[in-house]
């Protein structure tokens, strides 16, 4: 699917198969493979699967075998108002859960957000933060913040959940050289 990739791999030994999407359209790509898969499951009504989850705190993102939610879980807990979950591996980290169901996949980025913020508001007036919405093909008018920070806020966290945030650090970095993003 257009600028993504899927690796799809079958963990015999393990009764697995690992799913790891890259590119813009992640959540897209991951959806129609999620809806072939239960598919190929509906003849076999006695085999149970589970979807899983990779964490993305600062410990899994790093390590090679990360911990794993269940799909339904993450689900549970959200339908009644938690926003968080802690981590299974040491240090117990916690970590919010919407970005584990928007950002499928072992991203590599990690950025703060609100450092990135702050940067983007000291050094760039509205009309620079159009163009740059603009050159993302975002329109500013759409992002529904009051005022500069407000829509730098929305356009962060936009393209955050969509997995573009490295877009916008990549600008910022070729527009802003001595930014430390």
């Amino acid at each position: 699917k257009e600028d993504t990739a899927a690796e799809v791999t079958e963990l015999y030994p393990h009764r697995e198969i690992r799913i790891r999407v890259a590119g813009k359209h992640k959540r897209d790509l991951l959806t129609i493979i999620s809806y072939e898969l239960e598919k190929l499951h509906v003849p076999f009504h006695r085999l149970k699967f589970q979807q899983l989850i990779p964490c993305n705190c600062s410990v899994c993102r790093a390590a090679a075998e990360p911990y794993f939610y269940r799909l339904d879980d993450l689900k549970t807990r959200l339908d009644h108002g938690k926003a968080e979950i802690e981590c299974n591996k040491a240090p117990f980290e916690t970590v919010q859960i919407r970005p584990l169901l928007d950002d499928v996949g072992l991203s590599t980025f990690s950025y703060d957000l609100p450092t990135l913020l702050q940067q983007l508001e000291a050094t760039f007036n509205e009309q620079e933060t159009r163009t740059l919405s603009f050159e993302l093909g975002i329109d500013y008018d759409d992002l529904g913040g009051q005022g500069l920070k407000a829509n730098l806020r929305e356009l962060i966290n936009y393209l955050n959940r969509r997995g573009r945030l490295e877009e916008l650090v990549e600008r910022v970095r070729r527009q802003r050289p001595h930014l430390p993003t």
